[in-house]
């Protein structure tokens, strides 16, 4: 769901098409792009030194919005002694993006050129939806990308229950998923639900039969929500995180053989809500209890 893009510093120096590339990235529009080389933001500062002074604002608007929701910090290497793209190049054949986007069109090389992107292109046309097969090995594998960049990630189901081989099952995928191939340290992860089970057995379950699933050097943090008096209930399904959300229509547990679910990225304005009602200041629900956490053994 989520796509990585080399994006050449050099082809955005044109206001028009920094605007258009810009606003078109990051995790609610799908695309990525890759931190690369480390410089990459002060690399794009230098070539747009001939914006105006407006320009220059709303770009520093932009880059930091980007920063936040949009870049991906990536352990290729980079020699300075060479072109931008030159270093793009020589990681299409070891480490590939999903496309390069610089100042002409290389087609071999899947390189689009800057001023003429356009959504009919296959490179830049990227699914905000898709549709999963309800296994753990799958659904894990469609947000394993969002997963491996965020710092800060919170799995919300109102029925979560570790009593549940199913719930064990997608609960050992994604995070799994959410600990390799990282560029930087283990995540601090949460399980939000509601308060189905009494708190004594929900701990005990929790303890018995997750704690063996959880990766070496991760914490887990587990709150259990009650719904307000003429407040919202815990309804839907989502993964939330630092850097942008999804939703699961039917949960985040395996269904039978031959069930999917629609997994769709949250635009900006649905994720900022959804992650203040569960982790701002002033949350939409009361807890239940005090939270716990758990470790690896």
């Amino acid at each position: 769901m989520l796509k990585e893009y080399a994006l050449e510093p050099d082809c955005l120096k044109e206001w028009s098409t920094f605007r258009y590339l810009i606003e078109n990235f990051g995790v609610p529009q799908g695309r990525l792009i890759a931190e690369f080389p480390k410089k990459w933001l002060r690399m794009v500062y230098e070539s747009c030194g001939s914006f105006s002074f407006q320009q220059k604002q709303k770009l520093q608007i932009e880059l930091t919005r980007i920063k936040k929701y949009g870049l991906c910090k990536t352990s290729r290497p980079y020699d300075g002694e060479l072109e931008w793209l030159e270093n793009a190049f020589r990681q299409q054949a070891e480490n590939p993006f999903h496309a390069i986007i610089a100042s002409e069109a290389v087609p071999e090389n899947h390189v689009l050129a800057a001023e003429e992107v356009s959504a009919v292109d296959p490179l830049w046309n990227v699914q905000r939806t898709k549709v999963v097969p309800r296994r753990a090995d799958d659904m894990a594998l469609a947000v394993s990308k969002f997963l491996s960049i965020a710092k800060h990630i919170i799995f919300v189901d109102p029925h979560f229950g570790p009593e549940n081989s199913r719930y064990r099952r997608a609960f050992r995928a994604f995070l799994q998923v959410a600990t390799q191939n990282r560029n930087a340290g283990m995540p601090l992860v949460e399980v939000h639900t509601s308060a189905k089970s009494t708190k004594e057995f929900f701990r005990q379950e929790c303890q018995n039969k997750l704690t063996r699933l959880i990766p070496a050097g991760l914490t887990v943090r587990f709150v259990r929500w009650a719904a307000r008096d003429g407040g919202q209930p815990l309804h839907n399904r989502y993964i939330l995180t630092d850097v942008g959300g999804v939703s699961f229509q039917h949960g985040l547990d395996e269904g039978r053989d031959g069930e999917t679910d629609d997994v769709a990225l949250l635009d900006q304005q649905n994720y900022q809500q959804r992650w203040s009602e569960y982790a701002g200041e002033n949350p939409a629900f009361d807890l239940a209890e005090e939270p716990f956490v758990l470790s690896s053994d």
